[in-house]
């Protein structure tokens, strides 16, 4: 357990996650001399849980954020340590000529496929009465266009950060 303090203990409360706690601590047999080593474990755990569990999955305010992306390519990906709701998702095309198709994955998955925006066209994909698009760190939302000139079409995407467990 003296490996738990040396490998927290430059870490504040708000800095500590829980892959941290689960993979310096292990399992912890009893015996007399362990008896301090887990007291110590359980009042970190304890503290951690007191003020992250109440909040998980609820906004963080001042966080919102729009991102405009033009073309193929990454469209968003939360940072390290970051989870995030996506609330909405549209694509515009200002191709004059050509209308695009445009599809989204998450992690390789569609999740929003438009087989035609047309010329000057405008479509929401995710937005107003659906549920949000719950992100953590590593995955990432990617667009793929076809049919217009990819630097024409623009997809845009609004969400904000949530606490995460």
């Amino acid at each position: 357990m003296a490996s738990i303090r040396d490998q927290i203990s430059g870490l504040t409360v708000a800095q500590l996650t829980a892959s941290q706690l689960s993979s310096v601590g292990g399992k912890v047999f009893m015996s007399a001399n362990a008896v301090h080593d887990q007291q110590t474990a359980h009042d970190l755990v304890t503290t951690w849980r007191a003020i992250h569990v109440p909040t998980y999955g609820q906004p963080i305010p001042g966080t919102a954020f729009k991102i405009t992306h033009l073309g193929d390519g990454a469209l968003y990906a939360p940072a390290s340590n970051e989870s995030a709701y996506i609330t909405a998702i549209t694509v515009s095309n200002a191709d004059p000529a050509n209308p695009a198709g445009v599809t989204i994955d998450l992690d390789g998955v569609i999740i929003a496929n438009v087989a035609s925006v047309g010329s000057f066209g405008f479509e929401m994909l995710l937005g107003i009465g659906e549920h949000p698009l719950m992100m953590a760190e590593g995955a990432s939302l990617t667009v793929s266009v076809s049919g217009a000139t990819p630097a024409l079409v623009t997809t845009e995407a609004t969400g904000f950060l949530v606490v995460q467990g």
